[in-house]
C-alpha cells in the first residue's frame, strides 16, 4: 500500500499545486488497486515522501509535485508496463505528425504545388492516432492501465 503525502493543510497551495497534488493522488490510488512488488512500492513510497519534507522551495512546490508524478509513471511503465490512459495516443500522435510531414512533402513536389506541403500532418496524425488508439486498446485488455490520465 502506498501512502498519500501529507501536505501540511494549513498552507494554502496555489491551484498550479493543488492540480498536480490532485494527479499524484489519482496515480497513488489507480496504484493501489494494483498488485505492485514490494521493492516497487518502497520506492514510490521513497519518492512520496519526500514531498513530505520541508526544504524552504515552496515557490516550486507544484513543480517538485509533477517532478514526483513524473517518475514514478516512469518507474511503473518501466518496471511493471503500467501506464496511464491514452499513453500511447499522446505519445504517438507527435509522431505520427513527424512521419506524415515527408508524405506532404512527397506529394507536393509531385504535384509541384508547394501549398500541399501540409496536407501530410493530417494523414500522419490519423496513423499516428490509429496506432496510439490500438496499443492503449491493447495495455487495456492486457489489465496494465491505470485509471487515470
Amino acid at each position: 500500500m502506498i501512502p498519500t503525502p501529507e501536505i501540511q493543510s494549513g498552507s494554502l497551495q496555489p491551484p498550479k499545486a493543488a492540480s498536480a497534488l490532485h494527479r499524484l493522488q489519482q496515480l497513488i490510488d489507480a496504484l493501489n488497486t494494483k498488485d505492485i512488488p514490494e521493492e516497487t512500492a518502497k520506492r514510490i513510497t521513497r519518492l512520496v515522501e519526500g514531498l513530505n519534507e520541508p526544504d524552504g522551495a515552496a515557490g516550486n512546490f507544484a513543480t517538485t509535485v509533477e517532478q514526483t508524478t513524473g517518475a514514478i509513471l516512469k518507474l511503473v511503465e518501466k518496471e511493471l508496463k503500467l501506464v496511464p490512459q491514452k499513453h500511447y495516443l499522446k505519445q504517438w500522435m507527435p509522431i505520427g505528425i513527424g512521419l506524415g510531414l515527408p508524405f506532404g512533402a512527397a506529394y507536393a513536389s509531385l504535384l509541384d504545388n508547394m501549398g500541399l506541403f501540409g496536407i501530410g500532418i493530417p494523414i500522419g496524425m490519423g496513423i499516428g492516432i490509429a496506432i496510439g488508439t490500438h496499443l492503449d486498446n491493447k495495455a487495456a485488455t492486457e489489465g496494465r492501465q491505470l485509471e487515470m490520465e
